[in-house]
């Protein structure tokens, strides 16, 4: 008896992933696991792995993220290395880059939800987001309130 309680599932450059999260007894996870890799069979490729549930520790806290700009090589980088060299977590992250017919320029976007430490003031990471924004030319808005560009 296992219960689907979240899931990821989308098409990227043709192939289609997913990730699905089940709750199971643990007396039940070996046997579920084997009825799984029965699919592969049919040509799905699966990776499964064991979790505890998860909780927001006290010390830190979940804030919305939402970037965009014009497409270049490294705005995912850039954002990212920003985010670790602040302790800061990728909890959920959807990238997207849409093309727009009328004068062919490709827009980036990110939405993402961020597991920041408490140690890490509001007002310090939309300081560095906000020099990232003016660097890069990008919009760029945490929780509710938008930085914009510089």
């Amino acid at each position: 008896n296992a219960n689907w309680t979240a899931s990821r599932l989308a098409r990227a450059a043709g192939e289609f992933a997913g990730m699905v999260h089940f709750e199971i007894g643990p007396g039940d996870a070996d046997a579920f696991v084997e009825t799984l890799k029965g699919l592969e069979a049919g040509g799905l490729k699966l990776v499964v792995t064991k979790s505890n549930p998860a909780q927001v520790a006290s010390t830190h806290r979940l804030l919305d993220l939402h970037l965009v700009g014009e497409d270049r090589v490294g705005i995912v980088s850039t954002l990212t290395g920003m985010l670790v060299g602040r302790g800061i977590s990728i909890e959920t992250m959807q990238t997207e880059v849409i093309r727009n017919s009328s004068d062919g320029k490709q827009t980036f976007q990110i939405n993402a939800q961020l597991l920041v430490p408490s140690s890490v003031s509001n007002e310090a990471l939309e300081q560095d987001l906000g020099t990232l924004a003016h660097d890069m030319m990008l919009d760029i808005a945490l929780g509710d309130k938008g930085l914009g560009r510089a």
